[in-house]
């Protein structure tokens, strides 16, 4: 049998070398990711220890879709979207309120408000007038 180390002239000394030095840094590198997953994979009996990294990769990645320019854009066009739609229903509340005839919150509270205010001024005008007309009862006693 020959070895690498015959001469060129055979033929075959300039290819094997190469090809050698190929395979073992092949084996080294198969050995090294062998390694590499024979640790992930003792690592990944403890299910505590697997989990704790899968809820981690998957905050991470949330925590990065959420803080992108799409989704941010997304968010806000979802918000302008909701806030329109709820000014027009408030709208259309409101027009067919004043069609049928129904009175609305806002019509409410401020009827109570101006009923407030009315009471109000009733009884201090009562008042004033309860003032004049003890002084005119002063006035009309008979004087003993």
């Amino acid at each position: 049998m020959t070895t690498p180390q015959q001469t060129a002239s055979n033929g075959w000394n300039p290819l094997v070398p190469p090809i050698f030095d190929h395979w073992a840094e092949a084996t080294r590198t198969l050995v090294d990711q062998s390694q590499q997953l024979f640790h992930a994979v003792a690592e990944a009996r403890d299910l505590e220890t697997l989990q704790k990294r899968w809820l981690e990769s998957i905050a991470q990645s949330l925590d990065q879709y959420m803080r992108s320019p799409v989704f941010l854009d997304m968010m806000r066009r979802n918000f302008e979207l909701v806030t329109q739609l709820q000014d027009s229903y408030e709208d259309r509340a409101r027009d067919v309120a004043r069609a049928t005839g129904v009175p609305r919150l806002d019509d409410i509270s401020g009827l109570f408000e101006r009923m407030r205010i009315g009471q109000d001024a009733l009884m201090e005008r009562l008042a004033q007038l309860e003032k004049r007309l003890q002084s005119l009862e002063e006035k009309l006693a008979p004087r003993a």
